[in-house]
C-alpha cells in the first residue's frame, strides 16, 4: 500500500528540516526488531526480516516525498543507544562517509523520553522519537545538538540513511565506522554499487 504524506507535513518537514510520525511500526515488525541481534552498522546484510523492515516501500515512498527525489539508494543503518556522548551541533553528513546523503531517519525500538522536545524554531532537530514505534525523518545537513542528549532517558534507536542515486565513499574523519566499506571492496572516491547499497524502488 502506498504511503503518501500530506502537504501540511510536506511543508513543515521543509520548514524545520525533521518531522515525527507516531506509530509508524507495527507491533509485530517494533517486536522483530527489538529481538534482532542489531549490529552496530548495516543490520540489513545480515538479517532479512531487519533489512525488509528498514528498507519496505512505507519508508521509502516517506522518503521519496520529503526529499522530492525520484531514486534513493540505500546508505546504511546504524544502531544507537542514548545518553549519547559528544558536544556541539553535528549533522547527519558530517558523521558520514556517505556523501551525498538524501536523509535519515530514526526508529524508536525502546524506551520512551520524558525530555521536551525542542522548539520549533530551534537551530537544531530532535532526530530522536519520543516512544517505541515512532519515527522521526530529517534532513542531512539538520544540525543535530548532541549535548541536549545527556539528560535523557537511555533510549534505543536504529539510524538509517537514505543516499542520493549517485553516491561515493568519502574519508570522514568523524564517521566511527568510516573504514568499514574497504571490507566490502570499495576505496575512497569509489560510486555505491548495487549489491551493497541498492536503489530502493
Amino acid at each position: 500500500m502506498k504511503y503518501v504524506i500530506t502537504a501540511d507535513q510536506k511543508f513543515y518537514f521543509d520548514k524545520h528540516h525533521s518531522i515525527e510520525f507516531e506509530n509508524l511500526l507495527s507491533d509485530k515488525e517494533l517486536a522483530i526488531l527489538k529481538k534482532a541481534p542489531l549490529s552496530l552498522r548495516d543490520s540489513i546484510r545480515t538479517n532479512p526480516e531487519v533489512k525488509k523492515i528498514v528498507l519496505s516501500s512505507r519508508f521509502v515512498q516517506i522518503a521519496k516525498e520529503l526529499t522530492c527525489a525520484k531514486t534513493l539508494r540505500f546508505g546504511f543503518d546504524q544502531l544507537y543507544t542514548l545518553p549519547m556522548k559528544g558536544e556541539g551541533l553535528k549533522t547527519l553528513q558530517e558523521m558520514s562517509a556517505i556523501s551525498p546523503l538524501a536523509c535519515g531517519f530514526t526508529i524508536c525500538l525502546e524506551g520512551e523520553s520524558e525530555r521536551q522536545t525542542s522548539p520549533n524554531n530551534a537551530p537544531f532537530v530532535e532526530p530522536f522519537a519520543q516512544k517505541p514505534g515512532n519515527v522521526v525523518f530529517f534532513k542531512p545537513d539538520a544540525r543535530w545538538d548532541l549535548s541536549s542528549f545527556v539528560e535523557r532517558q537511555k533510549q534505543k534507536f536504529l539510524l538509517v540513511a537514505f543516499a542520493e542515486l549517485v553516491s561515493l565513499y568519502v574519508y570522514q574523519e568523524q564517521d566511527p565506522f568510516t573504514h568499514t566499506l574497504k571490507q566490502l571492496g570499495y576505496v575512497f572516491g569509489d560510486r555505491l554499487c548495487e549489491k551493497w547499497h541498492p536503489r530502493l524502488i
